[in-house]
């Protein structure tokens, strides 16, 4: 069977014929068919707006406020001199009988997944193949300085230790869970170590698109 015999196969099961003679449809045949036509640029052109807002880091702090608030409105009804995220924490330890319904609270207030946002708004950040294609799409439209930018500045804070409290937490959580293990301390280590977690992906994608393309960061 010829290449353009395939496709062809597909048009007669809905009434359009390509080509007079099944058994002898070439590509060329399908080519100059009365009945195809040629779509010119037919690619999508992205805008440096749109590219600007991929890229950019947004502001997330609102919706990561807005979670918390309603973690700490959760908390109130359980034991209303709870003021802070720190205030929960001390009420799940010296309270036991507290901790069942105060973990309750964790898992229905959107705060325990937030994290996630990043992977969700940003998934070339922490997948290695989509990074790739970023860097090729961006440097097919003269914007490859935005997405250097992009893997300078996190390296940069990286380096600085922007992002050692994650880890710092985990740890402490960690340490705390041992000594006293209630359900809300086990909660509150999980996002930490997500965020760990994500960072060295985030991290270790930047690396692998140094190399793969042979670029030099300052």
């Amino acid at each position: 069977m010829t290449s353009g015999r395939r496709p062809y196969k597909r048009f007669p099961s809905v009434g359009i014929n390509l080509h007079h003679n099944p058994n002898f449809c070439t590509p060329d045949d399908l080519k100059n068919s009365s009945l195809l036509h040629r779509v010119e640029n037919f690619s999508i052109q992205v805008t440096e707006q749109e590219i600007e807002n991929i890229l950019s880091a947004g502001d997330d702090t609102k919706g990561m406020t807005a979670v918390t608030n309603n973690l700490l409105e959760a908390a109130r009804r359980i034991y209303p001199k709870i003021l802070n995220l720190q205030n929960i924490i001390e009420a799940s330890v010296n309270f036991p009988k507290m901790d069942f319904e105060l973990a309750a609270a964790y898992k229905n207030s959107g705060y325990l997944d937030y994290w996630r946002t990043q992977e969700e708004k940003y998934p070339w950040r922490y997948e290695t193949s989509a990074m790739l294609s970023m860097h090729d799409n961006l440097k097919g439209i003269g914007l490859l300085d935005e997405l250097i930018n992009y893997c300078e500045g996190t390296l940069s804070d990286d380096k600085n230790g922007a992002f050692l409290h994650w880890y710092k937490q985990a740890a402490a959580f960690k340490d705390l869970y041992r000594k006293f293990p209630r359900e809300v301390l086990r909660l509150e280590l999980e996002p930490y170590t997500n965020l760990c977690n994500q960072h060295d992906r985030r991290i270790s994608v930047i690396e692998q698109l140094k190399e793969e393309k042979g670029l030099q960061f300052s």
